[in-house]
């Protein structure tokens, strides 16, 4: 209810029910409203459940489907995988090497259909190449280091100054001209 103040005047605005129901039919009515709502409900669930079940069974099924197709033959397979072996065999290259692989990765993808035709794919050659290259870096690495390691900056300075000979590194020069006049407090 909401009241007003006009000029000492108590107005009320009064919601007016129909008078014509009784309490009993009002319930009545409400009941029945509210039994409505809960078969419409349960309705809805059973769709719900109906919608899920069905879904299901057809997964199901795809997958039982999935199952029964016959495989393709293996032997088949074999076959390209022995002349897949013989082609690494005549190259000597190991079967789990990094060749392999490539050419593996190839050959699944669908862009080569065997060994022997993906030698001539430049993608292959290309991967072949850096994988040489990456290979030859790490000998000749090897080759040079004399010691058996790389010596540190440190280890650079400490020669230099027992044997006065100063490095071909241009580096590791830079590094004594700074060792040097660190020391002399500049």
């Amino acid at each position: 209810m909401e009241t007003e103040n006009k000029d000492d005047v108590v107005v009320e605005d009064v919601i007016v029910e129909d008078d014509t129901q009784s309490v009993e039919e009002i319930e009545a009515e409400a009941k029945a409203l509210e039994g409505e709502i809960r078969e419409l409900k349960k309705l809805k669930e059973v769709d719900e459940l109906r919608f899920n079940q069905t879904r299901r069974l057809e997964k199901a099924k795809e997958k039982l489907e999935e199952l029964r197709q016959p495989q393709k033959p293996t032997e088949q397979k074999r076959d390209v995988d022995v002349r897949d072996l013989i082609t690494l065999g005549k190259l000597d290259i190991p079967e789990g090497s990094e060749e392999a692989k490539i050419l593996e990765k190839y050959k699944t993808a669908g862009i080569i259909s065997d060994y022997k035709s993906g030698l001539d794919n430049v993608a292959i050659k290309a991967e072949f190449e850096a994988i040489k290259a990456k290979n030859n870096a790490a000998i000749i690495v090897d080759e040079n280091d004399t010691d058996g390691y790389i010596k540190s900056k440190k280890e650079s300075i400490s020669q230099y100054r027992k044997s006065g000979e100063v490095p071909n590194d241009p580096k590791i020069q830079k590094d004594i001209a700074l060792d040097n006049l660190k020391e002399m407090g500049l």
